[in-house]
């Protein structure tokens, strides 16, 4: 398999608690790593963060979050390298979203050898 992009959330503005939808979660079977870019064009208050998650099945209550994969939503994002992860790859916010951040999330899911 070779690498592949996906945008797993184009630029938007966050408001309140945002659980992207398992239907949307993106299928990262088959890489052994990923290359994740969090674009934060306009930072919010402080006191949100944008996550990612992983789970082996995509089904309701399946999805866990991923260590130390996360973003301050005051922040202006980064990027993070990700080699231990289950199937499906989605995004979540936490804590407390104010100030209107707009973020957009991309990866790279990195093929094995």
């Amino acid at each position: 398999m070779s690498n592949e992009y996906k945008r797993l959330l184009s630029a938007r503005t966050l408001t309140g608690t945002t659980i992207q939808p398992e239907a949307e979660a993106w299928d990262g079977g088959g890489h052994c790593t990923l290359e994740v870019q969090c674009d934060i064009f306009s930072p919010g208050a402080t006191g949100g963060f944008i996550a990612l998650q992983h789970s082996a099945t995509n089904e309701v209550g399946s999805f866990r979050d991923l260590p130390n994969v996360n973003w301050a939503l005051d922040t202006a994002g980064g990027h993070l390298t990700v080699s231990h992860f289950l199937r499906y790859i989605r995004f979540v916010t936490t804590g407390t979203i104010n100030g209107g951040p707009v973020v957009q999330l991309d990866i790279i899911g990195k093929s094995c050898g």
